[in-house]
């Protein structure tokens, strides 16, 4: 997965992460740009890899593809 951008979120966005929810960009740490990407390796506010997520333009927001989380 290294080839993918990599995403943090911030700890607001907690209970999105825990609970494999969309993740609205107000919720990402530092956004840009250059985080709008189809596949994304995102992060939680504590480094923890949580999976892939897709970004959405319609809606700005990214979406879970393939979690990882336990």
């Amino acid at each position: 997965f290294a080839k993918y951008a990599e995403v943090e979120t911030l700890q607001e966005a907690e209970k999105y992460v825990a609970n494999g929810n969309r993740i609205p960009v107000a919720l990402i740490k530092d956004f840009s740009p250059e985080k709008q990407q189809e596949f994304v390796r995102l992060y939680d506010n504590d480094r923890k890899f949580i999976g892939i997520y897709t970004f959405i333009e319609e809606t700005m927001e990214y979406k879970p593809v393939k979690l990882f989380m336990e």
